[in-house]
């Protein structure tokens, strides 16, 4: 199949609808999302320059990204996540760039389309905090590794650095892309591709320069954000205590991964309702019999195995580095399956034209199935506070639920506090846009008049402020 150019335009523009629906509510704004936010308020009221962000783990440039947003916005949820949604746009086009060169139309088309349509994908990477920017700088990467240009090295490197300057769990990506990228795709393709009378020396020399152009655009990139990693530890994890846990954590792990794999964590982080037991297996069977698809069809293609070799080193790197498990971490590796799965996808549909089915229609599925299981009733409940399983800890969707209601219901009510950090953190950055929301720090929450905390499931309660209120209870 010869992909037109109508076609890449119709998924581009589902793509679009899907990211930008109800942005500015579905999910509520979180806590951390908020957080990063203050940043911003802290750049345009501060006189001087910031070079620590919301941790020294969260580089400060996509704060300084942001101001413009909240200069036309003001200090709200659509402020931080539209700058996501325009580096989302980015991350389709390079996408389709890469995937297209590697795999040929087809097989491109279908893998960015269970790329992009997942539920991993369109739940999580709406989402206003900085590491939602790994798929953009991981396809930035390769992208740049693809081109032609002379320069090409300092610029991958540029790009790998910014990335990890961004966030610092950004180094597992970093692991598995390149040790993947480099040893299978860039090393095997230039040996092969070298002319015959082009000696060793020459060939090892142009290696050489290669990588110490990149080492150099790399501590260009993100140079700044390891002086400030040296100088600020306090918000750093043990790396011996994260050590002497990994065989826990993978093991863990192993008892988690339907639940990532099949998206049935990242909806019930909206729902507080996970799939059912048959529905996670029966999605996690489909989709791991069509990454063994992709590689049985692809088995001579290099930059398939740099993909597979990325992920599991990615994955291991990762499960190394994290103290507990946060749906936020397992994204990449479950946008990776899925996109594996779509090769399996289109490898069989390219060689049965009988059985293709268009993408669009694939897109609206996925769409669909997203719609009636999430959007619709998140609309209709503004989420939930019940808890699910993360594999080695719970979680609860209370993080993801409206705060709109909330907002409406304390305007007015005079000073506000809240014990839960979440909580708090949104309720400071939204002040800065409601000048009657008035909201003290935890040096003065005596002079808090009213209290805000999450509503309990297991107790019925319906007393204080604004006792129609779904997800939160509001006191004196």
């Amino acid at each position: 199949m010869r992909t037109d150019k109508a076609t890449i335009f119709i998924l581009f523009t589902l793509f679009c609808l899907a990211n930008v629906a109800f942005l500015n509510r579905v999910p509520g704004l979180l806590g951390d999302e908020a957080s990063e936010g203050e940043n911003v308020y802290e750049l345009l009221t501060n006189d001087s320059i910031t070079v620590v962000g919301e941790r020294s783990y969260i580089g400060p440039a996509i704060d300084y990204v942001r101001v413009p947003f909240a200069a036309v916005f003001g200090y709200t949820t659509l402020a931080l996540r539209i700058p996501m949604f325009i580096f989302s746009v980015a991350t389709f086009w390079l996408a389709w760039s890469v995937l297209k060169k590697q795999f040929g139309e087809t097989t491109a088309l279908y893998a960015l389309t269970l790329l992009t349509f997942s539920p991993v994908y369109v739940l999580y990477q709406r989402l206003g905090w900085a590491i939602t920017l790994f798929p953009f700088f991981t396809f930035l990467i390769i992208w740049l590794a693809q081109q032609s240009w002379r320069t090409k090295w300092l610029w991958v490197g540029v790009a790998a650095g910014l990335g990890l300057a961004n966030h610092i769990l950004f180094l597992p990506i970093l692991v598995g892309f390149i040790s993947g990228y480099i040893t299978f795709a860039v090393v095997r393709r230039l040996l092969l591709s070298t002319n015959r009378s082009t000696s060793s020396q020459s060939l090892w020399h142009t290696v050489l320069l290669g990588v110490i152009t990149a080492c150099v655009g790399f501590w260009a990139g993100f140079g700044m954000q390891f002086a400030v990693l040296q100088l600020h530890t306090d918000d750093q994890g043990s790396i011996k205590a994260t050590t002497q846990l990994f065989s826990e954590r993978v093991s863990d792990f192993i008892s988690a991964a339907p639940l990532y794999i099949s998206g049935s964590s990242y909806v019930a982080q909206y729902m507080g309702q996970e799939f059912t037991p048959s529905i996670t297996l029966l999605v996690v069977i489909v989709l791991l019999v069509l990454v063994g698809v992709a590689i049985i069809l692809n088995w001579r293609n290099p930059y398939l195995w740099a993909y597979v070799l990325g992920l599991v080193l990615h994955l291991s790197a990762m499960l190394y580095m994290i103290d507990r498990f946060n749906l936020r971490y397992f994204t990449t590796f479950a946008l990776g399956i899925w996109l594996l799965a779509g090769m399996g996808l289109g490898s069989i549909l390219r060689r049965v034209p009988k059985m293709q089915i268009g993408v669009p229609p694939l897109a609206v599925l996925l769409l669909l199935w997203l719609a009636g299981g999430v959007l619709i009733p998140f609309l209709h409940t503004g989420g939930a506070v019940a808890e699910f399983s993360l594999g080695n800890r719970t979680n609860d969707a209370a993080a993801f639920v409206d705060t709109r209601p909330l907002i409406s219901c304390l305007r007015g009510k005079g000073p506000l506090y809240s014990e839960n950090i979440h909580i708090w953190n949104r309720l400071q950055y939204l002040s800065h846009y409601y000048d009657d929301l008035v909201v003290v720090p935890e040096d003065r929450k005596r002079e808090a008049t009213v209290q805000v905390a999450y509503m309990d499931p297991k107790i019925s309660y319906r007393g204080g402020i604004c006792p129609d209120l779904q997800h939160f209870q509001v006191g004196n």
